[in-house]
């Protein structure tokens, strides 16, 4: 008995698509967002920051289908953070970009990294005076980026990056809000003031969310874990919705951090003026 071997066509195999890099002055990834993609230069001291570009030609239709609705809204996002860039202008405390370009956005490369992983590294290392002093330039920063008209929208230790000298940059804007234009991000469940499932959106993206987030920000900056860190996404949503929150009374700023959780603050600004009473008031 003998087969004759099929001339049926297959379909192309499965297989995940492959990043492009836009210079080749930039060839080692650095970072894979969920919006853009990160490369190092060569000399290591600058990062590319470019929107998805997917190679797909061995992928079956699905997975190339979704790689270029990827590729489609990175373009979008990278596209809002180029204007917020450019919006905001030259201010000590945000990370400002070397060149916008076709291609993306550059900046200097900090070999600290992000807040969050620097509060992990180092956790027990850094004295109470540097936490309190990183909470009050986080604020300071936030309420800059307000009063210029730009809400985050993604507020968390993430989008702080460590300068040289230790204090903080803030940083990514991708599909932050911006005058009328609205957000394209939403925060971490920790960070997201949780109401019934019909007033999220409501929330998310306006002052009262991002008032939210920055009590959570404070928190994990005063005790190098998110808020009820050892807890799924739906328990903590479910905790915020009845209101209840993790205990701060042994913490430095912590009636601040709770009254941002409970809506007692009704801008970044007014954060920041308490933060300032407070510490004087330990002094």
């Amino acid at each position: 008995m003998s087969c004759t071997p099929s001339t049926k066509k297959m379909p192309p195999r499965f297989s995940e698509p492959v990043l492009q890099f836009p210079d080749p002055g930039y060839t080692r990834q650095f970072a894979y967002g969920g919006t853009a993609a990160l490369a190092l230069s060569d000399d290591g001291k600058r990062v590319l920051k470019f929107p998805f570009t997917f190679e797909t030609q061995h992928c079956n239709e699905q997975v190339a289908a979704g790689a270029q609705s990827r590729m489609e809204e990175s373009q979008i996002m990278l596209a809002r953070e180029k204007e917020i860039y450019q919006h905001l202008g030259l201010r000590p405390g945000i990370l400002a970009p070397l060149e916008i370009s076709s291609v993306g956005l550059v900046f200097p490369f900090y070999k600290n990294g992000d807040l969050r992983a620097y509060l992990q590294k180092t956790w027990g290392e850094v004295g109470q005076d540097q936490l309190m002093l990183w909470a009050e330039e986080a604020v300071e920063r936030i309420s800059f980026t307000q009063s210029m008209g730009v809400y985050q929208c993604d507020i968390s230790t993430r989008n702080f990056l460590v300068g040289d000298d230790l204090s903080l940059l803030l940083n990514d804007f991708s599909g932050s809000r911006v005058g009328d234009k609205t957000e394209l991000v939403g925060p971490e469940t920790s960070y997201a003031k949780a109401l019934q499932d019909d007033q999220y959106d409501t929330v998310q993206g306006s002052m009262e969310g991002e008032v939210f987030s920055i009590g959570s920000l404070l928190y994990e900056i005063l005790t190098g874990q998110k808020p009820y860190s050892d807890l799924g996404n739906r328990e903590i949503k479910d905790l915020f919705q009845q209101g209840s929150f993790p205990p701060t009374s042994t913490l430095a700023f912590g009636t601040i951090i709770q009254g941002c959780w409970m809506g007692r603050f009704s801008s970044a600004e007014e954060v920041k003026a308490a933060l300032k009473a407070a510490k004087h008031k330990r002094e």
